[in-house]
């Protein structure tokens, strides 16, 4: 299927799902094959002696890739519909003697993963919205 530029500057929110779920799809079926095949060459490896744990944790890395659909879901985060944008969650300190202990060492992970789960509001930070462009 050739897409072109003034066709993909005009589609639809679906066509644009459609063309990445594909695109999905093709890269986890390269990856199950590449799976198949490390697992192929620890397998003759293993036959003759060899140390397979290189090969083993190469096979556990791209089990662990994330490959899911995309989708706009109802979730308690779904990513704007606009084309190449993304919103993101973002903090700044507004007064540090009014955050609460638990963040006083600005445990940057913590807070990031309090405003993943729905926090929005903790006292002496300002989290926000901050929109970004990502073009491939």
């Amino acid at each position: 299927m050739n897409i072109y530029r003034r066709d993909l500057e005009t589609a639809s929110d679906e066509l644009w799902l459609s063309i990445l779920n594909s695109l999905i799809a093709a890269r986890t079926k390269t990856l199950e094959k590449e799976v198949e095949a490390l697992e192929k060459q620890a397998e003759g490896a293993a036959f003759f002696g060899e140390d397979i744990t290189d090969i083993k944790a190469k096979v556990a890395e791209i089990k662990t890739t994330p490959m899911a659909p995309v989708s706009y879901g109802g979730g308690s985060y779904a990513p704007s519909k606009v084309k190449g944008a993304t919103k993101t969650w973002a903090f700044d300190i507004t007064d540090i003697s009014q955050v609460p202990r638990e963040y006083l060492q600005l445990d940057e992970v913590k807070i990031r993963q309090a405003i993943a789960a729905g926090t929005r509001t903790i006292s002496g930070i300002n989290i926000f919205q901050k929109d970004s462009i990502s073009l491939r």
